[in-house]
């Protein structure tokens, strides 16, 4: 029900005939109710026609639209549920500093992030800290 964009530099059939479509620096964009956008890009993805789940693989880089930024070495989407993951190791950034975890999801079509296992905060000094 919110609008999304998916989009890729080449896209072309995998070699199994029309069940998956082979994509080259996939990018997808969704607009969440906040008015604010979530997306996400990669060095390169699967589409899997009947289950409407992409495999994304290297450099899986996620942007939130307050200004949260992660990467991570894959992930899974599923445009049928609304949501993704990814269970390898996360790095990121946002406005309250920087974030360490072993995995994430994306739930309720991007309107909550979680980010999952063993996983380290530091927050950013506020003025009257420092």
């Amino acid at each position: 029900g919110r609008p999304y964009e998916l989009a890729a530099v080449e896209a072309r059939q995998g070699p199994d005939g029309d069940e998956t479509v082979l994509l080259d620096q996939p990018s997808g964009r969704i607009e969440l109710e906040s008015g604010e956008s979530l997306s996400m890009e990669a060095a390169s993805g699967v589409f899997h026609r009947k289950q409407e789940t992409i495999d994304l693989n290297g450099s899986v880089t996620v942007v939130h639209g307050r200004g949260y930024r992660f990467t991570s070495k894959s992930a899974t989407v599923d445009l049928n549920a609304g949501r993704a993951s990814g269970q390898e190791p996360i790095e990121g950034f946002g406005p309250e500093g920087k974030i360490h975890g072993q995995g994430f999801e994306i739930l309720d079509k991007g309107r909550t992030v979680k980010i999952l296992g063993e996983s380290h905060l530091t927050f950013n000094k506020t003025p009257e800290q420092k």
